[in-house]
């Protein structure tokens, strides 16, 4: 109780509030890295009811305007949890997405597996059905053991779950602090801002395609929106724009509003008259801006612009973060306000 009243303290800006409270249904929902049908089914439901062109995919939710698309939005919607990996260990999804996807991380040091493992010590965790999103058991991840030769991190519970329980979702909810919002906000944050301009505007005034993506923290997002735009005979596209929160060690001397830009990551670069488009945007509505290096991070921009060799192309606008991939993962509420502010102003114009 002494909690709540510290950290949840009345929040004064209404679209800010609806956010939050939106942001925290949206957790709620299982949406596990691989295992994500049961939010992307409760999102369909959501839009649907708000008279939209949807198009649902076993992978991706596709909103579409009445006209010809001014942007094309992506938003991953995937979320890190634990799965039951196949000798009945317990590890992280993005770890364990990777090696079923083929790929490995390349890190060697075992200082990065030992910062993550304790990322999850002492979190909650619950299991689910994957199919329809039932919860099953609460449980505790109460130890770790890092390897940075078989590149994972297994976990240790406090009890041993049913054999049919593979998929496990962490517990979490958004707290409000003085000048913070806390809580599993990667990418779920996004979501829940996108959602809320939906509920604002109608049809008629949408002016933009927006892609809801899964996968995207084992790097296979990118292959989905661009099987979807080669459905569409969208072989050619300048205009993306990728949502998503970034990481930071710090906010040291970061004005409370900012927001980051890039101009490309390890891939490539992106577009930068569109870059340039945001920014200006962005200046006009009083908003800071942060640009991240150019020429570091692997982005799912990035990862379209490398296999469409340059013909599909965009920029990104992030949520800055501390605390990445936790459940305390904690961004600027002026950031957030921010946010809202260029998405909306883009979808509406």
């Amino acid at each position: 109780m002494i909690f709540n009243k510290i950290f949840n303290k009345k929040i004064k800006n209404k679209n800010l509030e609806k956010i939050i409270k939106t942001t925290n249904k949206f957790l709620r929902i299982p949406s596990v890295t691989l295992y994500e049908k049961p939010f992307l089914d409760y999102l369909y439901n959501k839009i649907n009811k708000l008279d939209y062109e949807l198009i649902k995919h076993s992978k991706y939710l596709v909103v579409n305007p009445i006209t010809k698309p001014k942007y094309i939005f992506t938003i991953h919607i995937d979320r890190n949890g634990i799965i039951k990996n196949d000798f009945g260990k317990y590890e992280i999804s993005s770890f364990y997405g990777k090696k079923k996807k083929g790929d490995t991380f390349h890190r060697d040091d075992k200082e990065f597996y030992q910062i993550v493992g304790l990322r999850y010590v002492n979190n909650n965790i619950i299991s689910y059905n994957p199919e329809n999103g039932k919860k099953y058991i609460k449980y505790k991840i109460i130890n770790y053991n890092a390897s940075s030769y078989k590149k994972r991190v297994i976990f240790d519970l406090n009890k041993k779950p049913k054999d049919y329980e593979k998929v496990f979702m962490l517990d979490s909810k958004i707290f409000t602090y003085k000048y913070f919002i806390s809580g599993q906000i990667d990418n779920i944050i996004s979501v829940a801002v996108i959602y809320n301009i939906l509920k604002e505007i109608n049809n008629k005034k949408l002016n933009s395609t927006i892609i809801f993506t899964t996968e995207e923290e084992i790097g296979n997002s990118y292959n989905y929106i661009l099987s979807y735009l080669n459905s569409k005979n969208i072989f050619k596209y300048n205009r993306i724009i990728v949502l998503d929160t970034t990481p930071y060690e710090n906010f040291a001397k970061k004005p409370k509003n900012f927001l980051t830009l890039r101009k490309g990551d390890f891939f490539g670069k992106f577009n930068l008259g569109l870059t340039n488009e945001i920014e200006n945007k962005l200046k006009k509505l009083n908003i800071n801006i942060d640009y991240k290096d150019s020429d570091i991070g692997k982005t799912e921009l990035g990862r379209i612009i490398l296999s469409s060799k340059n013909n599909l192309t965009g920029t990104t606008i992030q949520i800055p973060s501390v605390s990445y991939h936790t459940i305390y993962e904690t961004c600027f509420k002026k950031s957030l306000i921010s946010y809202y502010k260029i998405i909306k102003k883009l979808l509406e114009e």
